[in-house]
């Protein structure tokens, strides 16, 4: 468990063997902060605000599911390369940076199970943010402006 009004930073546990994350209070997380954690499978986004930094879950095989009600911002790769990711829910997220959920490499060896996607605040969308994205099946994209 990491306390209130955390702030972690970057790389603060890449490549670590964790597998589950609660946090309480506000927190924000910095780039590449859990990135190379293949083990980790549950995150509690409930009271992380603000910005998800640029690669923060790159390459967290096992992470199945994102709900982050007050979460803002996704940075570029945020989420790339997490193969087992099959769910996406944020009430309040408005930006979403390039290649965000795609997979690193052209032969896309690690390609999201995304099927579920609630974004009804989403303004932006960057480059190849969802993409090879198969299994996504619909998104409204209707506030996009970019």
């Amino acid at each position: 468990m990491i306390g209130a009004n955390a702030e972690i930073g970057e790389y603060a546990f890449a490549d670590c063997a964790l597998e589950t994350v609660d946090l309480v209070g506000d927190a924000t997380i910095g780039d590449a902060a859990f990135s190379g954690c293949v083990y980790l499978t549950s995150f509690d986004f409930a009271d992380v605000t603000g910005k998800i930094g640029d690669f923060a879950f790159y390459q967290c095989l096992s992470l199945t599911s994102v709900v982050a009600p007050y979460v803002t911002e996704l940075g570029e790769g945020a989420f790339c390369d997490c193969a087992s990711l099959k769910e996406l829910s944020a009430e309040r997220l408005e930006v979403i940076g390039n290649n965000a959920f795609a997979p690193n490499d052209e032969e896309a060896t690690y390609i999201n199970q995304l099927v579920s996607v609630n974004l009804p605040a989403l303004t932006y969308v960057g480059d190849y943010a969802f993409y090879g994205s198969l299994s996504l099946q619909s998104i409204d994209l209707s506030k996009v402006t970019y």
